[in-house]
């Protein structure tokens, strides 16, 4: 993960590579300052998305237990 110090030391190009490899479209007519934001909001998204599914219950563990019967 980049920080936005770390970001802005680098230079447009290796910039650029960091954006493809995050799979971010259209980034040839960016800005510096803006790919910079847009690598920063990529990142918020994987790292939410990653979160989200270590949070939801599989369905796997809900499948095939049946209620109990109470007599």
């Amino acid at each position: 993960m980049y920080d936005i110090l770390e970001l802005n030391k680098k230079l447009l190009p290796e910039l650029k590579e960091v954006a493809k490899g995050m799979n971010i479209k259209r980034i040839e007519s960016l800005r510096k300052q803006d790919l910079i934001y847009k690598i920063l909001d990529q990142q918020a998204i994987d790292a939410a998305a990653i979160q989200d599914k270590k949070s939801k219950p599989k369905d796997s563990d809900k499948r095939g237990k049946k209620p109990e019967r109470t007599k």
